[in-house]
């Protein structure tokens, strides 16, 4: 069976305000023995009731005093930093759970959102709403078309095609080349272009691979008889292509 909870209140007859502080005071005094214990830090308590001239020093006078002094001699620059003010440390819980209320707050009012506009969905009629509701189903609507703007903008960004490439397509077939421009170069196919036919029949020599000649405009087997005479020269030593080439 759970406890009932008790009020923060002072309680109000003397004789039963006087055993709940003896009761919670030997509760108390343990719990700062344990936490002393296993976090290995130095605790001093001092408890005055009201009507009495005399106080609890806990763990005992003589070492509350010593931890006291201890503690007064730290600057107050550091002290300040690392103290616990019990002011600061209530403004600090009510502003966390001030947080956590309206946080759930907003969640409530998007789940009664999302129903009310499945009821309109269903035939709900808007004349039986008031003021608030409509205010209400206002702002999460709002929402909704931000986020599904957001998404948009999302989509848009991954669908757009890379700066880099250009359609190629509409060329008909080809090759990209980067250049410093801002456009990409677009080399069209070869056999179509009029200047390279041109060329290319013009019979002008055309340095090929590794600097050996290449004739324009010749058949490819004549170009394929020729670069492989080269290369078997190439192959051989110094004095049978000197008298193959030169000596001949």
């Amino acid at each position: 069976m759970a406890r009932k909870k008790i009020k923060h209140e002072q309680v109000y007859h003397e004789s039963k305000r006087n055993i709940v502080f003896r009761t919670r005071l030997d509760g108390f005094l343990k719990k700062a023995n344990e936490l002393s214990i296993l976090c290995g830090v130095d605790i001093g308590i001092i408890i005055h009731k009201q009507g009495e001239n005399n106080a609890i020093q806990w763990p005992s006078p003589q070492i509350f005093r010593e931890r006291l002094h201890k503690f007064l001699d730290v600057p107050n620059l550091e002290r300040i930093r690392k103290m616990v003010v019990h002011e600061r440390y209530l403004e600090e819980s009510v502003s966390y759970e001030t947080k956590n209320v309206l946080k759930l707050r907003k969640k409530n009012e998007l789940r009664q959102s999302e129903q009310l506009v499945n009821e309109l969905f269903q035939g709900k009629s808007f004349d039986e709403l008031d003021l608030h509701t409509l205010n209400a189903l206002q702002s999460y609507l709002v929402g909704m078309l931000d986020n599904l703007h957001q998404r948009d903008m999302e989509l848009n960004d991954e669908l757009q095609p890379s700066p880099r490439l250009a359609p190629m397509a509409a060329h008909g077939g080809g090759t990209v080349m980067k250049t410093s421009s801002a456009n990409p170069m677009f080399l069209e196919n070869p056999r179509s272009d009029s200047w390279f036919v041109e060329t290319v029949s013009q019979e002008q020599d055309i340095t090929g691979y590794m600097n050996f000649p290449l004739v324009a405009g010749r058949a490819t087997a004549r170009i394929d008889e020729d670069v492989a005479r080269q290369f078997d020269n190439v192959n051989k030593p110094s004095w049978q292509y000197w008298n193959n080439n030169v000596g001949s």
